[in-house]
């Protein structure tokens, strides 16, 4: 399982179902470096401040407590991996090292991503080829290359993919034009891998989960936002979960009180 930002709660909820678990997020240093080139180019830009509390960069020591209060939830294993998302052509790793500790995959969830926001027209870090480059390798081409590394493993367990895309991949909105982008994107590939899967009557079934603004600490501080109009962490947790039994093709969440696809 990959698990980023309110992965975490999504970690607790399978753990609590008895799920062995492979948690995967990012490089603290890594990120930092991005930063230090935001900087570079805007000096003094309240945005790069924004974008540093929503890339919630998780440290080992982090990821360790999220494993062990997952084994004491009832997860008989949960193994950890900090991983750089942007560095697409290496990400097979991931794959490399969930198969030798469990021997297969079951689920696979997707769920990290880079939300660069702001008027690009008017920041300078959001126009250079390596801010956008990175951008798309973390959002769209990691995305695809652990889904397809994955599938043979899927194929034997008849396992499911659950991908986590934004309502912005289906309406997008000013002042993200990227994150939108990238989301188009993912869904562009996925909602067209399924239509591969079923031609070839695979057994592994896949849910492009178009989520909305979810009501996590780092979203809530930064945006401020009233609570009415963000989506429930928790609940939502529990739906991203229940679409590994129900399998449903797409999964639409915002602030809606059920959290119904």
């Amino acid at each position: 399982f990959l698990i980023w930002v309110f992965g975490d709660e999504v970690a607790y909820e399978l753990a609590r179902a008895g799920a062995k678990l492979f948690l995967v997020a990012r490089v603290e240093d890594k990120v930092k470096t991005l930063f230090r080139l935001q900087e570079k180019f805007d000096i003094g830009d309240p945005a790069i401040k924004q974008v540093e509390k929503l890339m919630v960069a998780r440290t080992d020591s982090a990821l360790e407590r999220i494993s062990d209060l997952a084994l004491e939830l009832g997860s008989p294993a949960a193994e950890t991996m900090s991983f750089d998302f942007s560095d697409a052509a290496n990400s097979s790793v991931i794959v490399e090292r969930a198969i030798k500790r469990f021997g297969g995959i079951d689920y696979l969830i997707l769920n990290h991503a880079e939300s660069p926001r702001g008027s690009i027209l008017k920041m300078k870090h959001q126009q250079t080829p390596q801010f956008v480059d990175r951008t798309f390798s973390t959002n769209v081409l990691t995305y695809i290359d652990i889904a397809l590394r994955s599938m043979p493993y899927l194929q034997r367990s008849s396992g499911h993919i659950f991908v986590s895309s934004a309502l912005l991949g289906e309406v997008p909105s000013g002042n993200l034009p990227l994150f939108a982008a990238t989301k188009h994107a993912v869904n562009g590939f996925f909602y067209s891998l399924q239509r591969d899967l079923a031609a070839q009557n695979s057994p592994v079934s896949l849910t492009v989960g178009n989520l909305g603004m979810i009501s996590t600490e780092e979203m809530i501080s930064m945006y401020k936002i009233p609570a009415w109009m963000h989506g429930d962490l928790l609940k939502c947790a529990r739906e991203i979960v229940n679409t590994l039994i129900t399998k449903p093709k797409t999964f639409n969440i915002s602030n809606t009180p059920s959290c119904i696809s």
